[in-house]
């Protein structure tokens, strides 16, 4: 069974209250990197497995706790737009009326995108989260994905303050060898609203207990 069909399954079949998943090991250092857990389901007759996922390409993680209500795979997510969308850097030039309503229409922005998942300072300048008045007359506002730059460019243009992106470039990673210019496959394997990010996972062993 692929790692999919079973995410399909749980979620299909069975409640957020009715799961318990538990990561027992995690290891993303070994030769196959690879996530260990316990799912408990509680459906009338409560079933328990021990899931074993191989993690393929391993690139990056964020893990808030360690017991979860639910799981998916994705593989279309604006977490993957650092992998799959041009970069670039916006700029802007001129003083809104109002600075702090700028502020909370750009940090509603980022959460409309990323939720909880992503907090605004991994592309702010972050310089600007500790100056009075939030921001200069003018000054580069963030670098990441060309998707996310857009969005903020609508809200400093909706409050009448003016801005530039830089030219797109395709964005950089490493190969095991060196660093290269282009765009990534990869999924997202999300537990609640922890999250690991790969090429693939593949279901190594499904064992009920």
């Amino acid at each position: 069974m692929q790692l999919e069909n079973l995410v399909l399954d749980i979620r299909k079949n069975f409640d957020p209250e009715e799961i318990e998943i538990k990561i027992s090991s995690l290891n993303i250092h070994a030769d196959q990197p690879f996530l260990d857990l316990w799912v408990k389901l509680d459906d009338e007759e409560v079933r328990s497995e021990n899931v074993i996922i191989d993690i393929v390409g391993y690139k990056d993680l964020k893990l808030q706790k360690d017991v979860f209500s639910d799981i998916d795979v994705v593989n279309d997510h604006p977490l993957l737009w650092k992998y799959n969308d041009l970069n670039s850097s916006l700029y802007f030039n001129g003083v809104a009326k109002d600075p702090y309503r700028l502020f909370g229409k750009l940090h509603r922005a980022h959460r409309g995108i990323y939720g909880d998942l992503l907090p605004p300072e991994t592309y702010w300048n972050t310089v600007f989260l500790e100056r009075d008045g939030f921001l200069p007359p003018f000054g580069l506002f963030a670098s990441g994905p060309q998707k996310l730059m857009d969005a903020y460019a609508r809200c400093f243009e909706e409050e009448g303050v003016s801005c530039s992106q830089t030219a797109a470039s395709m964005p950089v990673f490493w190969n095991g060898t060196a660093h290269v210019e282009g765009f990534q496959v990869l999924k997202i394997l999300f537990l609640d609203n922890s999250f690991i990010i790969a090429k693939d996972f593949v279901l190594r062993k499904r064992l009920v207990v």
